[in-house]
């Protein structure tokens, strides 16, 4: 039998899913050469697995959940340069 999985869960993965396959669609047809992943700690996983490794592309994680700050203060959370 296996597990189940919350329906919120099932949710996260399918559009981790989503965004990786972009992602990955995206650095393969060489349009990023540095990647940025910026979410709470558990997306970055589910993230991160979907993407699996990424040849010639930079990956900077900010495992934070920024969802509840405005524009200039998630600004002041990353880096200078993008």
């Amino acid at each position: 039998m296996g597990t189940s999985v919350e329906p919120k869960e099932q949710e996260a993965i399918r559009f981790a899913k989503q965004v990786g396959d972009h992602l990955q669609a995206a650095c393969h047809a060489d349009r990023c050469k540095r990647l940025l992943l910026v979410a709470d700690p558990h997306f970055v996983g589910l993230l991160k697995e979907q993407l699996g490794s990424l040849t010639d592309v930079t990956v900077t994680e900010i495992v934070k959940n920024l969802g509840q700050y405005d524009s200039r203060e998630i600004r002041s959370h990353l880096p200078e340069r993008l």
